[in-house]
């Protein structure tokens, strides 16, 4: 309200969000005459289907599939058995294209005969017509994890589908043989191929058996560990060996340099290997012939003897070698006194003779070590080309055994009948004609169900996208977020579908004009009664009068005089402000409390005025006066005025000075309530701006007719001028059964 005071705002409930069962129900009986259209041209379509497409005749066939044999030429040999229920399905794929080929068709229509075929479908012997009404019945399924096909034949001809279908599973089985067994050519290429295997086998050997020669090992494998094994034993005999060298040659050198010789000589340490080993040697004869000369004599041989003689001869040969040995190398003497007490040289030699023996076994170890190194270096060079060569010679051998069972094979199979190539066998013959009536009830409830799919889809597409009016109470609440008061039933309403025919066109306008005067609409002839004692919707008034008392009950302005209340609608329909707020008016003076007015601020000749059999009213500002009232009194307690007098130029739906300048006599009047029948609220209307000056205003709305954007701007705009809306949502149409309808 304004001029400061209080307003006490209608709080709306809480609307629930989304399509609830509620709407769903209301969409289906609102659109129920659109829907069973629907729902009769799909039986009518389905039933026209039916009689200009009669079934078909079905025969089914079951063969099964367990391997294909791939026996092309593929130039690489690997013909294989390839299961065909285990890998992909590619393989079943290409039968069933085989058995689905025009050739397959065309050779079991020529078979059978077209003419048969082509009887039911205009005649004619055109073995390719034939062919391809066929292909245009034959189905094939596929089930999952299984090699069986299921072939089935549709003909309307219950004559002719058994035999045809035998006639193409039999072509089927023969181009199958056609594809995968060409045999005259298969048979020389697998010879051919038999023997380039052989040739290539035998070079393949050879190469392999020349290679492994040349690495020196039948087993590369075994040799290539022998070969590491060899050579880490070889490496360690060869450390340990210099090891003990080193050894016996570093116990020599320290009393070598013990004894040098005076002048700068030569000591033990600088004599070289060679020459110790040399002295060594005659050192060793001598004494080996000294044992002999000495055993000798033992055995009684005389000086004269031959072998007494030789050996002294000998001997004398050593001993000048001896001797020239320690001339040239005195320290030879040394070392040699140094070597042991029982004789000279035995202590040295010995040594000497370990030197020698650990320097060959040095020797002898690199020589092998490097042999066993070069071998395994070799063989290491030569594997990649060793492993290349068996492999070839393994796939080589493996596409010889597989060409050689082939060529058994097909030797064993000369004499089989079609179909035994390729292991195809008959699970199920052709069965005998049947109605095909499945797949016909499957068209059938395509067609019917498709039509009564659009009825429903749009009888939704109706509801929520193309018709935006306010239908029920919940429209209110969900998109305008106000409380309903009151929403009134269309009591002409029947519900019953009407044909858009000339004739009921015009009697359906007449008939309109009347019953929308009837339920409350502001009708365009002035000779309409607006209110009567015993109106139609004198319970729906008294109930919105209810719901107003209580109203101001609950807000604490029952005591408060007057309380202004303020009737209006929006947008161009015909929503019955005028007969609610004459009704509210006249149940509110029934009520006892005290006086009532009703203001007409439309300023429509014949409308307000109109109150009883076109008794008129009085001014506004005369009705304000007690003593001035009576030519506006209609009945005990109820009183019409209108603005006319205040607004002669029509000019109050954009400038309402007199009612502005009225509105301290009005609040200082005496009525207890003051009902203003306003114009609707639009953007160009004083309407919105008056309604501030209102306690409660009720904005009733024609159920199905107002648009729900002209509502809730005409809801904005009084909401700005801070007015107190509610609504009354009038012409309620009950689509919804009572039984199933949550409407109060």
């Amino acid at each position: 309200m304004q001029n400061g005071e209080t307003t006490n705002t209608v709080a709306a409930p809480e609307p629930s969000t989304g399509m609830g069962m509620d709407d769903v129900l209301y969409t289906l009986f609102r659109h129920k005459w659109l829907i069973l259209a629907f729902i009769f041209l799909g039986a009518a379509g389905a039933f026209a289907y039916r009689a200009m497409r009669p079934p078909f005749f079905v025969s089914q066939a079951k063969i099964n599939i367990p391997y294909i044999k791939e026996s092309g030429p593929t130039g690489t040999g690997n013909e294989t058995l390839k299961p065909s229920d285990v890998g992909p399905q590619s393989i079943i794929n290409t039968e069933v294209e085989i058995l689905r080929s025009l050739d397959v068709a065309s050779n079991a229509a020529a078979a059978f005969g077209p003419e048969k075929i082509l009887a039911r479908r205009g005649g004619g012997n055109d073995v390719m017509s034939a062919a391809g009404m066929i292909l245009s019945g034959t189905e094939v399924e596929m089930p999952q994890h299984t090699t069986v096909l299921t072939v089935a034949f549709r003909h309307p001809d219950r004559s002719v589908v058994q035999p045809v279908l035998n006639a193409l599973i039999q072509m089927y089985m023969q181009q199958s043989v056609n594809v995968h067994e060409k045999t005259e050519v298969l048979d020389a290429y697998y010879k051919q191929r038999k023997e380039e295997l052989q040739k290539q086998l035998e070079a393949t050997g050879e190469t392999l058996k020349r290679l492994k020669m040349q690495a020196g090992t039948l087993v590369p494998d075994d040799s290539k560990h022998s070969y590491q094994t060899r050579i880490d034993k070889l490496t360690t005999d060869l450390q340990e060996a210099q090891r003990e060298l080193e050894e016996r040659k570093a116990l020599l050198s320290p009393a070598g340099q013990n004894k040098l010789t005076s002048g700068g000589k030569e000591a033990a340490g600088d004599i070289s290997p060679e020459l110790m080993e040399q002295y060594t040697d005659v050192v060793a004869r001598i004494n080996s012939l000294k044992q002999s000369e000495r055993q000798a004599i033992a055995d009684g041989l005389k000086d004269a003897h031959p072998t007494l003689i030789r050996l002294h001869e000998q001997l004398d040969k050593l001993t000048k070698n001896k001797a020239a040995l320690l001339t040239d190398h005195p320290v030879l003497a040394s070392l040699a006194s140094t070597g042991g007490t029982n004789s000279a040289g035995t202590g040295f030699a010995a040594d000497m003779v370990d030197i020698k023996r650990l320097m060959t076994r040095v020797s002898v170890l690199e020589g092998q070590l490097n042999v066993v190194q070069s071998n395994a270096v070799l063989l290491a060079s030569l594997d990649p080309q060793i492993r290349e060569i068996e492999l070839q010679q393994m796939m080589d051998s493996t596409n010889l055994m597989n060409v050689a069972v082939e060529l058994q094979s097909r030797r064993a199979n000369e004499n089989i009948g079609p179909g035994r190539a390729l292991n195809i066998s008959w699970l199920q013959r052709p069965t005998p004609a049947a109605l095909d009536d499945k797949k016909l009830r499957k068209k059938l409830m395509t067609v019917f169900g498709g039509l009564a799919a659009v009825g429903f889809g749009l009888a939704f597409l109706i509801e929520m996208f193309l018709d935006r009016s306010i239908k029920r109470s919940v429209d209110v609440e969900r998109h305008l977020k106000l409380p309903v008061f009151l929403a009134i039933p269309d009591t002409t309403w029947d519900s019953k579908p009407r044909l858009a025919l000339p004739w009921v066109r015009r009697n359906g306008r007449k008939q309109l004009k009347y019953a929308e005067a009837e339920n409350g609409s502001n009708g365009e002839s002035s000779s309409l009664t607006v209110w009567e004692p015993v109106h139609h919707l004198q319970a729906y008034t008294r109930g919105l009068c209810e719901r107003l008392m209580t109203h101001f009950e609950v807000n604490n302005m029952n005591l408060k005089k007057p309380k202004l209340v303020g009737v209006t609608g929006c947008g161009k329909g015909r929503s019955g402000v005028t007969t609610l707020a004459s009704g509210l008016a006249a149940a509110l003076s029934r009520t006892g409390t005290g006086n009532v007015l009703l203001v007409d601020m439309k300023n429509e000749q014949g409308v307000a005025h109109s109150f009883y059999n076109g008794k008129p009213g009085c001014g506004l500002s005369d009705v304000l006066e007690p003593e001035n009232r009576a030519e506006g009194q209609v009945n005990e307690n109820l009183y019409v005025a209108s603005m006319q007098d205040e607004a002669p130029n029509e000019n109050l739906k954009v400038a309402p000075t007199g009612f502005t300048h009225l509105m301290p006599k009005i609040k200082g009047s005496d009525y207890d309530y003051i009902i203003f029948d306003m114009p609707p609220v639009s953007a160009t209307s004083a309407t919105p701006r008056m309604t501030g000056y209102m306690d409660i205003v009720l904005l009733v709305l024609e159920a199905e007719r107002t648009g729900q954007q002209t509502a809730a701007r005409a809801s904005t705009l009084m909401r700005e001028a801070r007015a107190n809306v509610a609504a009354v949502l009038n012409k309620c149409r009950p689509h919804v059964p009572a039984l199933l309808g949550q409407e109060l």
